[in-house]
């Protein structure tokens, strides 16, 4: 998850290395949820946040 002021992305991994999620997330706490949400239905999620 590379997190900006306006906008955040994501990019979701599978344990394969094939990119299963590659967009821009609603800029709020529920819509960043959703997207975590969806992706943990695939397995268990890791999150790497790249914030300087």
């Amino acid at each position: 998850m590379d997190v900006g002021k306006g906008e955040h992305h994501v990019i979701g991994l599978s344990s394969e290395g094939t990119r299963v999620h590659d967009a821009v997330p609603p800029n709020t706490e529920a819509g960043q949820r959703e997207v975590f949400d969806r992706l943990a239905q695939r397995g268990q999620v890791l999150v790497v946040v790249d914030h300087p």
